[in-house]
């Protein structure tokens, strides 16, 4: 037991405490290791993920060469519970967004597939009181105006909002398998006069994530298609304001995705002082697509939950954890719901949004944030020494990486290397296995990689 002494100062006992054992260097510890383990070695402990990152046993301060780096900017109030919604109905719609805000979400984002009355979309929406995430494509960009006008007859000062309006043509047409990306800029440059003064510039990497590419490659390719739409939009008077959003997912690999998160506050700072802008950044992720299964589907609970709090560790500013069973069947109320109180356990139990940057000072995570940082940074170079992600696209070069390294990625789990619980290994015998076929390309576009549905399709 304990006794604190007469005087009440325990300050003295613990200083003690803390200079009584002489520091240990790393190579001590490596010796001791050793030694502990009867032969095995450091390097033997040591492995190499598919980012060629080398993860060691264990990491010091000796790592930094002194200080370690500083925690990095985060949302000071938490970041937005998010629900995702397509919109082809505004009717619909607005009462899909009521109900998840009065069942918890603080954020909404929009992907307006087919033109509607702003008006009837947000009745009764407090657009000034939540996070309002807006997607079109080329079909839609009328609608741009459109909400303008509405949004500035409720909202006098639109200034201030948490809100962002995006045309990710890249994205678009990367999807689709379309060439010629440049061609489409009178079409963004449109979208952009339309939205001047708002937030009005929204990137998603989240299709390169979901396609099985590495977290040093996404993080590339995310800063090259920056590049690529702020020169496109021009430095002098550009057209291009506010905030940006980049968006990206989040998987299961727990410290890597944090440190991910992590070195692309760093990295995007630093294109961004390239352009001289010095702009906030809102960080929006989801949990990836490509470990979720159509069977054993209450697995994917857990690998939302692992996902999500390493999107909101390392630094969301919003996020939205896709339902549970979202690759089977139209989600059902049940499973919406879930994924919207697994962020309510974050927040008000876990209390992972009362830190700022809680990943700021792990040895382990600053070193990996550095090292991805790094490779990343190598990685956008080499694109832009080929002439950039757009021009890498329609060569097909781009392509080429990215279906070698989802191959990569599925040959893992295929060869039992690598585990996907309920579908290669502790597969629920009792349970009707629907094994769907793997999404097709889509004339040629980055297709989502799908592991359950590809090792599904392999064992029948």
């Amino acid at each position: 037991m304990y006794i604190c002494p007469p005087d009440g100062n325990t300050g003295n006992i613990m200083q003690q405490l803390f200079t009584a054992f002489a520091p240990v260097s790393a190579e001590q510890w490596e010796q001791r290791l050793e030694r502990d383990l009867k032969g095995i070695t450091f390097e033997e402990l040591s492995s190499v993920d598919r980012n060629g990152i080398k993860i060691k046993p264990f990491y010091t301060a000796e790592q930094f060469e002194g200080q370690p780096p500083s925690p990095l900017p985060a949302a000071t109030a938490g970041w937005s519970i998010c629900t995702k919604i397509k919109v082809t109905a505004a009717g619909e719609a607005n009462q899909r967004m009521l109900k998840a805000l009065n069942e918890g979400a603080s954020g909404i984002h929009l992907i307006i597939d087919e033109l509607v009355d702003p008006a009837v979309l947000f009745a009764n929406i407090g657009i000034a009181y939540l996070f309002l995430r807006i997607d079109l494509n080329e079909h839609t960009l009328s609608f741009a105006p459109q909400f303008r006008s509405y949004l500035e007859s409720v909202q006098p000062d639109i200034t201030g909002l948490n809100l962002y309006i995006g045309l990710d043509m890249a994205a678009s047409c990367m999807l689709d398998g379309k060439k010629n990306i440049v061609g489409s800029a009178p079409l963004f440059h449109q979208f952009l006069s339309a939205t001047k003064g708002m937030n009005n510039l929204c990137i998603d990497a989240g299709i390169f994530q979901n396609a099985g590419v590495t977290s040093v490659f996404e993080l590339a390719c995310l800063l090259a298609q920056l590049n690529e739409y702020l020169h496109l939009a021009g430095s002098d008077n550009s057209p291009v304001t506010g905030k940006i959003l980049l968006a990206t997912a989040t998987d299961t690999s727990f410290f890597e995705q944090i440190a991910k998160l992590r070195a692309l506050k760093l990295l995007a700072a630093q294109v961004l002082a390239t352009y001289q802008r010095s702009v906030d950044i809102h960080l929006h992720v989801e949990t990836s697509n490509t470990y979720r299964s159509p069977v054993d589907t209450y697995s994917n609970l857990l690998r939302d939950t692992i996902a999500g709090m390493a999107a909101t560790i390392g630094g969301c500013y919003s996020l939205y954890i896709y339902p549970f069973d979202a690759q089977t069947e139209i989600p059902r109320e049940q499973s919406e719901r879930l994924s919207r109180n697994q962020q309510l356990i974050f927040q008000e139990e876990s209390y992972l949004s009362r830190v700022s940057d809680i990943a700021a000072g792990s040895y382990y995570i600053e070193a990996l944030t550095k090292e991805i940082a790094e490779k990343a940074w190598a990685g956008f170079q080499e694109i832009e020494a080929k002439g950039g992600l757009w021009k890498m696209w329609d060569d097909g070069s781009l392509q080429q990486i990215i279906s070698s390294q989802a191959r990569e990625l599925l040959d893992a789990y295929s060869s039992g290397e690598k585990i996907l619980v309920g579908v290669n290994k502790f597969v629920n015998p009792d349970e009707a296995i629907a094994k769907a076929p793997p999404v097709p390309l889509q004339n040629g576009g980055i297709a989502p990689l799908q592991l359950a549905h590809a090792l599904l399709q392999k064992s029948e």
